[in-house]
């Protein structure tokens, strides 16, 4: 890999977050400190192993004992897979933020949940794109530059708005929680990652789909709907969300 491939890969992946990063935080009407913002962002990028280690365990451990004890028919292998790897990244994220942000004093507003947990989502996103156009470098692929932007407009308008929308998702969650009780707390903690790791793997199986010779396009758009009505939620949910004082 050249200077230059390098170079297109990083910015392919991290301009795409960057961007989106963008959009969300103009949602806080007090801006989080920029350092804790870098760190969140820094937190997702810290995520990536531990969710490749969470996904490894299920799919070597966790899903054959699932399939030894269970009726489970094969043609279901991939939802069970999908929703193993969806749920390692919706928790990896969770913990890094939880584990470098939650604690401290700037974190004192409901809405924080969702401006941190995006912008750990985005980290996320950044280097997992980058994973992705490394491919037609590593391979050498013809005309990798066209390979690159077509990955990269393709992640922007997908995956990239799935992460941050997944742990938008999970932020409202917690937010709507943040004056409750710690049972609340767990509660609504177990709920935001269910309904996280169900938006992924739906996402994700749409796309699964469409990667097949014979579906439509219907598969494309419906992920991209399902995307769009997530996104118009969530920004319902953060007006909703950051003018709460009290509960």
């Amino acid at each position: 890999m050249t200077p230059t491939a390098i170079a297109f890969a990083v910015l392919g992946g991290f301009v795409p977050a960057i961007i989106w990063l963008t959009f969300w935080l103009k949602e806080d009407e007090h801006p989080e400190p920029k350092r804790l913002l870098v760190v969140a962002f820094i937190s997702g990028v810290l995520a990536i192993p531990l969710a490749f280690a969470i996904s490894w365990l299920w799919e070597n451990e966790g899903l054959p004992r699932l399939i030894d004890i269970t009726t489970v028919n094969w043609s279901n292998y991939n939802l069970y897979r999908l929703l193993g790897f969806a749920f390692a990244e919706e928790y990896s994220k969770y913990f890094l933020v939880h584990a470098l942000i939650f604690w401290r004093r700037d974190y004192d507003e409901p809405v924080d949940a969702m401006i941190y947990l995006i912008s750990t989502a985005l980290g996320f996103a950044a280097v997992e794109n980058v994973l992705y156009l490394a491919d037609p470098l590593i391979n050498a692929a013809p005309h990798f530059e066209a390979s690159i932007v077509e990955i990269s407009i393709l992640r922007f308008i997908g995956a990239t708005p799935l992460h941050a929308l997944a742990s938008g998702v999970l932020g409202y969650f917690i937010a709507s929680s943040f004056f409750k009780t710690y049972m609340r707390k767990e509660i609504a903690l177990v709920l935001g990652l269910i309904a996280a790791t169900l938006l992924h793997t739906v996402f994700n199986l749409l796309i699964l789909i469409a990667s097949r010779p014979e579906a439509g396009a219907y598969a494309v758009e419906g992920g991209l709907l399902l995307l769009s009505a997530v996104g118009i939620y969530i920004l319902f949910a953060f007006e909703k969300v950051k003018h709460r004082i009290i509960s």
